[in-house]
């Protein structure tokens, strides 16, 4: 919280906000130890300037935040919310803004982010940017400076499983004119930390059948710490087997799976269609 609110009075303060108009937007986000009378940022401020009028963009067109960690309105220790240190400044990378923008940036998009950044880097980052806004990437980018996700920040796999709990499960059963399915639940988790590669799997059967149908699955790359996760989706009805022989659907089982580290977390429940009530 002290982050966003720290972000909020910084750009309150330099006329940002209102004045870009962000919410929402893909933004080139700059951190470096200060925001200004610094070497460092001015010199990358000055070759992004310079480039994105070289490629004929406006402001609006090409957002260009900055952000000194160093400075007494930024909480330096929440950056890692976007996936970095305040040590690993300077860094240049491609964020979606917050919606409503005095929510700040929301997540550095794809690995759109190079670290103890050089001026060098800038048109790697800047077709980035480019590439994310659904525009031709155009400018050189010098041997040596391209944009390389670091091995040292990779994800590294879980191998203690985590607590998953599931809620608020969702299972109804159409036939005659629409035989669609409607599978959701919410997959809630309880630990303080994020799990990576978690896995969720939906399955339903007609009463009285001993074989479960895979109704959907995915695997999610992760689930923030204490955060939910809400997944829904439509199956077909006669194709599950959920329906009897006059198209009106019949008294159904469910079954909701959540896997992580090979520990699995389940819950059943039934459908009973509105006729047999």
């Amino acid at each position: 919280m002290r982050f966003w609110v720290g972000l909020l009075l910084l750009l309150t303060m330099t006329g940002l906000v209102g004045a870009t108009e962000l919410d929402g937007k893909t933004v080139l986000f700059v951190v470096t130890e200060h925001r200004s009378n610094d070497a460092v940022q001015a010199g990358l401020e000055s070759e992004l300037m310079r480039l994105r009028a070289q490629l004929g963009l406006s402001e609006q067109e090409m957002p260009i935040e900055f952000l000194g960690y160093a400075d007494s309105d930024a909480a330096r220790e929440q950056l890692g919310r976007l996936g970095f240190k305040a040590e690993d400044s300077p860094v240049m990378c491609v964020v979606e803004w917050g919606n409503p923008a005095r929510f700040g940036p929301k997540r550095v998009l794809g690995q759109a982010i190079v670290r103890r950044a050089q001026v060098g880097h800038v048109g790697a980052i800047m077709n980035a940017y480019l590439a994310q806004t659904g525009r031709v990437a155009r400018l050189p980018e010098p041997e040596g400076f391209g944009l390389r996700p670091s091995p040292a920040t990779a994800p590294v796999a879980d191998t203690v499983p985590g607590r998953l709990e599931i809620d608020n499960v969702r299972f109804e059963v159409g036939g005659k004119t629409m035989f669609l399915t409607h599978v959701g639940a919410r997959i809630r988790n309880l630990e303080n930390r994020t799990l990576r590669d978690v896995k969720f799997r939906f399955f339903a059967r007609a009463v009285g059948s001993s074989q479960w149908k895979l109704v959907y699955e995915q695997t999610v790359d992760k689930i923030l710490a204490n955060n939910t996760l809400v997944r829904d989706h439509m199956g077909d009805s006669q194709k599950l087997g959920l329906v009897g022989d006059d198209g009106y659907a019949v008294s159904s089982q469910y079954r909701v799976e959540v896997e992580h580290v090979g520990q699995v977390v389940s819950k059943e429940g039934e459908f009973i269609p509105i006729t047999e009530r």
